[in-house]
């Protein structure tokens, strides 16, 4: 670092500490960790369960009572996971400009934002983010004020023009005297916006919610009129009013599936971070699982980002294009890896300095320098700097490569602004190469095979990027668009809808184009690593960072690839896709038994009779019913794409079961046989037609599931038979038996019918298209 200004001595620091001018945000007031425990442990759902435990363990029923551990559990998992998005956005609050480089007492050091006091001299290179609002007094840079004034252009700056705290440099590099801090900066309006960032929602979590959210609804209502039935109109026992009644009120208040989905992503997260992907938001797994469109950039997703210059091919004299690039190498700040590339290819020690430099630019293409003794050497997109000019056919062979081709190119007249002349001659075409990612080529055919459409959105030139997008298999990666002259949102939309390699796009080219896709009903997913991606990532509906991308992009994204391999996204999307589709499925088998006693409790309510289940049947039932074949569903491996709407899939499998359930209900009350055995026969029919949702939700069966099948029926059965006593279930004769089994032959055949009617209904209601 070489710099005229030594900034503050260590004595003036402290005077300005003292006199309270450092950059100190101010904190928002948030929930405190007790506050979001409290919030999660004291309300209505928890209220309720702790209310019928109690009466449980009043009238010593026991080992009812062991749901409280799900209510635990529930609390503690929902309790971690608020408070780990609060701290991410807290830490926003530091990530916003990550540690400053100021130059105090002559050196350049490393402070965090806070730490910068008025006066203090910052040094700021392509991609740092300003701390604090300063004025230029050494160089030039351009900086993109997109996310704090909505305009899309960069924006160049020269001494005296200020820097608002909040901005991104985008090329070049400066010094910059810091002149407000804390509460009168940009910052603190910066951190607020950052602060407002929502977390994911998953739409699984939103689905169980509100269902839970109805349940809890219901509760207080179905309670007080059973408790009524049962003590005043039937006058039964204090004791059997509670087991039954709170048998139906348990039933209504589900609580495994919220603790299973909850435990589902934690073990996700868990497992990504084993295969070094870091997830700041834990729904965002969700989300990848579902998305339509990946948006990829060419330069370190597709390539490895590992850039070198292959040669440089004369338009003019070797000795005249050596030393313009050894003028402009010497003197550039920029560290790209484009320019980095170059400055090992030339030497950089010329003694001449530039009387004036644009620095290049991502939405210019271009960048260059003012020499008194020569005129301006340009550097950068030969289709940007000399439109009609036609490349040599060696540059063009490298080119259709995949090769990317820069043009160094010169006037005599003296440019001293980010004006382009007409002026200008070709004197060296420069080759660059990037080589592909070896593991590039079967994630795309995953993605292609797996209903995913990847875009190429970049701002090379298309001849490269259709170079490296068909040697990789992206569809149609023949065809490219332009959209550098792209003026509209209709030219940008008919160019994102209708190609999958798309070059010459400005950040908010690419930002604009993300919104277009979701305009049009499409899940997309931005992997990004550059300043230019941050934009788009903010957009996206999932943000994925390389790991040595920019600071910048790893604060936007809600995935981190730490391994940046790009072979690394298939096991999120297959991770994503595996914990949603197996939630998906299991959810199926516990709301079933929410519905069944909602309906139940109405047909008990209807008919004046007490609720036919206990605690411990519901508990028999569940384990063998519901856990065991949900549990073997976590382990499968599911890859297919979630689709459709979950509740609508959900009631789709469980209202014929449910309803089936309540006719059979009031069938069997209706014989004249004793109260115990009608309850008996409700129970075994009930376990049937659970089981025959199970084996619904496992379909297409395979050996493995009909062994499961198999299983939990034997140890249902052997259970029901030993503690027979216990579970209040009495032996059948012989008679009884046979009805039984009838029974169980009718409730098939209007389960079949039950099925075919609401099928015809979701149909005319256009459920499936």
């Amino acid at each position: 670092m070489e710099s005229k200004h030594r900034g503050l001595t260590q004595q003036q620091v402290q005077e300005q500490i003292d006199l309270g001018h450092v950059n100190t945000i101010p904190k928002q007031k948030n929930k405190s960790d007790l506050q979001i425990v409290l919030g999660h442990t004291f309300n209505l759902f928890n209220l309720y369960n702790v209310i019928i435990a109690g009466f449980l363990i009043a009238v010593q029923e026991y080992l009812s009572v062991f749901f409280l551990n799900v209510i635990i559990m529930n609390i503690g998992i929902r309790s971690y996971q608020e408070i780990r998005s609060k701290k991410i956005v807290e830490n926003l609050n530091i990530l916003i400009a990550a540690d400053t480089k100021v130059i105090r007492d002559g050196k350049l050091i490393k402070i965090s934002p806070e730490e910068v006091v008025l006066g203090d001299y910052l040094y700021l290179q392509i991609g740092d983010q300003v701390a604090a609002d300063s004025v230029v007094v050494e160089d030039n840079v351009e900086m993109n004020e997109s996310l704090l004034t909505g305009e899309s252009e960069a924006v160049m700056k020269y001494p005296g023009s200020e820097l608002l705290s909040g901005s991104f440099v985008t090329s070049g590099t400066c010094v910059a005297q810091v002149v407000r801090v804390g509460k009168d900066s940009f910052a603190q309006k910066i951190t607020v916006e950052a602060r407002q960032h929502e977390p994911v929602k998953s739409e699984l979590m939103e689905a169980f919610m509100r269902v839970t959210r109805w349940c809890v609804r219901i509760v207080l209502p179905i309670g007080i009129i059973l408790v009524f039935q049962s003590m005043v109109i039937r006058g039964e026992s204090l004791r059997f009013t509670v087991l039954s009644t709170s048998t139906v009120l348990l039933g209504l208040l589900p609580k495994g599936l919220i603790l299973l989905t909850s435990l589902s992503f934690g073990v996700s997260v868990f497992r990504l971070g084993k295969q070094r992907t870091l997830v700041q938001e834990i729904y965002s797994i969700e989300t990848l699982s579902k998305v339509d469109v990946l948006c990829i950039d060419k330069t370190g997703t597709l390539t490895k980002g590992e850039m070198a210059v292959e040669k440089i091919i004369n338009v003019e004299s070797l000795e005249s294009v050596s030393d313009m690039m050894s003028r402009y190498m010497s003197n550039t700040r920029d560290t790209d890896f484009t320019t980095l590339a170059m400055k090992k290819y030339v030497e950089t020690d010329h003694t001449s300095e530039p009387s004036h430099t644009t620095p290049f630019s991502s939405s210019r293409k271009w960048g260059s320098m003012c020499f008194d003794d020569l005129g301006t050497i340009f550097v950068g997109a030969p289709e940007f700097l000399i439109p009609n000019y036609i490349l040599p056919d060696e540059a063009l062979n490298y080119q259709s490569q995949g090769a990317r081709v820069l043009l160094l190119a010169f006037t005599p007249e003296f440019i001293r602004s980010t004006d382009k002349p007409t002026s200008l001659k070709p004197y060296g075409v420069i080759i660059i190469s990037d080589p592909i990612r070896e593991d590039v080529y079967d994630a795309l055919d995953f993605f292609k095979n797996n209903e995913v459409i990847v875009k190429v959105i970049s701002g090379d030139n298309i001849k490269t990027l259709t170079a490296v997008a068909s040697k990789t298999g992206i569809i149609n990666g023949h065809r490219a668009y332009d959209v550098s002259e792209c003026t509209t949102d209709e030219e940008l939309e008919y160019a994102v809808m209708n190609y999958n390699v798309i070059g010459r796009a400005s950040p908010y080219q690419k930002q604009t184009m993300v919104k277009l896709l979701q305009k049009n009903g499409e899940r997309v997913a931005m992997v990004g690593d550059g300043v230019n991606d941050v934009l788009a990532l903010r957009s996206a509906d999932c943000s994925i960072a390389m790991g040595g991308g920019s600071e910048a992009a790893r604060q936007a994204a809600q995935i981190i690839l730490l391994d940046n391999e790009f072979k690394t996204m298939v096991d999120v999307v297959m991770e994503g896709r595996l914990v949603t589709n197996n939630i998906s499925r299991s959810a199926s088998m516990y709301y079933l038994g929410t519905l069944l006693t909602f309906l139940l409790a109405i047909v008990s309510i209807v008919m004046n009779t007490s609720y036919p289940f206990t605690p411990l049947q519901i508990s028999v039932m569940s384990m063998f019913v519901e856990g065991m074949p949900s549990t073997f569903v976590t382990f499968e491996s599911n890859y297919t794409k979630p689709k459709g709407n979950i509740m609508v899939e959900i009631c789709r499998n469980i209202i014929p079961n449910g309803m089936t359930m309540a006719t059979l209900f009031v069938i069997i009350l209706l014989l004249p046989l004793p109260l115990p055995v009608r309850h008996t026969m409700i129970y075994f029919v009930t376990v049937y037609l659970s089981f025959m949702l199970v084996v619904r939700a496992f379909h297409p069966m395979d050996l493995k599931r009909v062994g499961v099948l198999l299983l939990s029926s034997f140890c249902l059965i052997s259970v029901c038979y030993v503690f027979y006593r216990q579970l209040m279930l009495v032996h059948l004769n012989p008679i009884e038996t046979q009805l039984c089994i009838a029974l169980t032959a009718l409730s098939t055949v209007i389960l079949l019918l039950y099925h075919k009617v609401f099928e015809s209904y979701l149909k005319t209601k256009n459920y499936f298209q």
